[in-house]
């Protein structure tokens, strides 16, 4: 994974914070693909 964008990097981070959350709050059935990164 290069990294394009230190700002990216912070953004990509956060987004992936708030996947986490929310894969923590949905039920274990639905899961949403980690596909965020493009």
């Amino acid at each position: 994974m290069p990294k394009k964008n230190v700002m990216n990097d912070g953004v990509k981070n956060a987004k992936e914070k708030q996947g986490l959350d929310e894969v923590l709050r949905m039920p274990k059935g639905v899961k949403k693909p980690k596909n965020t990164s493009k």
